[in-house]
């Protein structure tokens, strides 16, 4: 099955190669390289990455660092082709006529080896037909958009000057063919909103010259095309990553996407937009069953785990297996299991359940999909421009990552995770939800007024901050405590997340920590917690 998660036809034959064998296999430890990374955090991350990353205390960790480039010359020395690597599964997806029993024995710093069998190549598939051509202006300036973007009130937020500006949206997909050259999106051009491209199956190759799904979601959130087609979102800014390879379903295109999710994080995105989905492969390689949709076990459900543990809002389509009948799985897709991941469904125009749409729940009981937005005769551009409709939750997921952007963007200092729950609260499911649905239909500007509250009573609580000095300190530090705030422990950090001094604290106005003495000179992070679950966190400098 292609995990393009649009109800499009595509045919292909099927061709023999010659085979080798492929792993996934994880490390030891990041090599002799990681001491110089602790010590340039720089070097791993953007400003605008590192800044969102405090904004979430999302440190950096081990985990941050590059896989070491040490060992992966010591597989490419003896012939052995890495085909992707990820730095947060510490893991890299191989091609070697080596069994499992001299991989282990020939590369000590090997931990783990997952076989994954042989690799079978296939031709490029047809390229996808453009499906219910629709020629209609519907509503002003936003053309063939304006109804699917009025189900979720997302209007009432446009109609507030919010559209996503200065929002990065990474789009993860097949291609972008039509971008780089349609008018639709020469705003995005001359704006330089398209921040950056990287093609992830066959480097250095462009990202546009692909297959036109990624167009289609892209269209649905970025186009600009007054009284013809305005997007969700068209006042974000984007970045586009090609990772899905069309002449094959295999595993190593999880780890394709888990680099994906690692560059959007290293660029500082905001949401990461995925319309692809993982659970049935290639022969020899393996699917996932229903018992594995744990939210632990796919590869590309624990990629987008970590992308949301570091500050990003990860949506994902639901799939489109929900008709299937036994033994066929109509439950949902990877990542959609993932438990930090805002996974949707598809509806009708009429707010009734697209029966294409996959379903939950999860192997551990979790409602899924989260939500649902407009997937049956979704609007959006062809490559050529002109407007397009088709079926899919590939096009109900731009359409919340749409939302989120404009809920950022109104509320810049709200948390992933709390811009996630309010898209939950908002939706006219949220008192009664089931495993079609989800929480339901979102309310964009119900989300933002849920959000605006949780940002007053953070604002007030702020307006209150505990007075920390000396900042260039040798022994101890003294913290004064306003009335009503009760502090309920202390903990120091170095600027890569190793915790290095931890207290809990009693309640008083005055307060004297003491780290050590022998603590490095440097800088370091203090993060302070109180009784409620804020943090607050400065910036102290050891002499």
């Amino acid at each position: 099955m292609k995990n393009l998660l649009l109800l499009l036809g595509v045919t292909a034959a099927a061709l023999t190669a010659q085979a080798q064998n492929q792993y996934l296999i994880t490390f030891k430890d990041k090599g002799p390289e990681a001491a110089y990374y602790r010590q340039h955090p720089e070097k791993v991350l953007s400003e605008r990455a590192l800044a969102r990353r405090q904004k979430h205390n999302a440190l950096l960790k081990e985990e941050d660092l590059p896989v070491s480039n040490t060992y992966l010359k010591q597989l490419q020395e003896k012939d052995i082709e890495i085909r992707q690597k990820s730095k947060w599964l510490n893991a890299a997806y191989i091609e070697t006529s080596l069994d499992r029993n001299d991989l282990q024995k020939q590369f000590p710093a090997i931990k783990t080896i997952k076989v994954y069998g042989s690799k079978t190549e296939k031709p490029a598939p047809a390229k996808f037909p453009e499906v219910r051509t629709n020629q209609s202006n519907t509503r002003l300036s936003y053309g063939a958009s304006a109804a699917q973007i009025d189900q979720l009130n997302l209007d009432c937020m446009h109609d507030k000057g919010y559209q996503g500006k200065g929002i990065l949206i990474t789009v993860i997909d097949t291609g972008f063919p039509g971008v780089n050259t349609n008018a639709a999106y020469d705003s995005l051009r001359l704006q330089n909103r398209i921040l950056a491209t990287r093609n992830f199956v066959s480097k250095p190759t462009t990202v546009y010259g692909s297959y036109s799904h990624g167009t289609f979601v892209f269209s649905t959130m970025a186009a600009n095309k007054p009284g013809v087609y305005v997007g969700a979102a068209a006042q974000a800014t984007y970045a586009l990553a090609l990772t899905e390879n069309m002449a094959s379903e295999t595993h190593q295109e999880e780890l394709n996407w888990a680099a994906a999710a690692e560059w959007a994080d290293s660029l500082g995105a905001d949401i990461i937009q995925s319309s692809l989905g993982y659970k049935f492969f290639d022969a020899g390689q393996g699917d996932y069953a229903d018992t594995d949709l744990d939210g632990d076990t796919p590869i590309i459900t624990r990629a987008a785990d970590k992308a949301a543990q570091k500050g990003m809002l990860v949506v994902s389509s639901a799939g489109n297996e929900g008709a299937s009948k036994p033994p066929r799985s109509n439950r949902i897709n990877p990542p959609c299991d993932g438990d930090s991941v805002l996974c949707v469904g598809s509806v009708t125009s009429a707010n009734q359940y697209s029966s294409f749409s996959s379903v939950g729940p999860t192997a551990d009981n979790r409602i899924k999909p989260d939500v649902v937005a407009r997937g049956t005769f979704t609007h959006h551009l062809s490559v050529a421009g002109g407007p397009a409709a088709s079926d899919g939750t590939s096009v109900a997921a731009p359409l919340i990552s749409s939302v989120a952007a404009a809920l950022i963007q109104a509320n810049p200092g709200a948390t992933n995770m709390q811009v996630l729950n309010a898209i939950k609260q908002s939706a006219d499911k949220f008192s009664n939800p089931n495993n079609q649905f989800g929480w339901g239909l979102p309310d964009a500007c119900k989300a933002d007024s849920l959000l605006r509250n949780i940002m007053h009573v953070q604002k007030e609580k702020a307006a209150r901050p505990v007075k920390v000095y000396p900042t260039v300190f040798k022994e101890q530090l003294t913290l004064e405590v306003p009335a009503g705030l009760h502090l309920l422990q202390a903990e120091l950090f170095t600027v890569t997340g190793q915790r290095v001094f931890f207290s809990y604290l009693e309640k008083a106005d005055k307060m004297i920590l003491h780290p050590g003495q022998n603590l490095p000179k440097g800088l370091y992070l203090l993060r302070l917690q109180d009784t409620a679950g804020k943090m607050l966190q400065y910036k102290v400098i050891k002499e």
